[in-house]
């Protein structure tokens, strides 16, 4: 499994655009988790979409800071349990400095 994570600015970017001046202060956390078709069928690609959502919606409320998250599970990931897989995430989240 890989993640790619960037900071989000909550700067003075977001003033005017459509958006209150207290909203920008608040941490913000976009996850996105991507797929492609050679990683198995629909019902393969679903269920590891609903793990991994699963296990960020644990981990959204302990991430200081806004962030944009990218995950892209790797081949192996289809036959981890979910507690396999929840260490995983959780530690590539510990790497990349998301959360302590």
């Amino acid at each position: 499994m890989r993640i790619i994570v960037r900071r989000r600015n909550t700067g003075s970017d977001r003033a005017g655009h459509g958006t209150s001046g207290n909203d920008s202060a608040l941490p913000r956390v976009n996850i996105g988790i991507t797929l492609n078709r050679k990683y198995g069928n629909a019902v393969a690609r679903n269920r590891s979409r609903r793990i991994i959502r699963s296990i960020c919606r644990d981990y959204i409320p302990l991430m200081r800071g806004s962030y944009y998250i990218v995950i892209l599970p790797g081949a192996g990931f289809k036959e981890k349990s979910y507690i396999e897989a929840r260490e995983e995430l959780a530690e590539l989240f510990r790497k990349a400095g998301v959360v302590s």
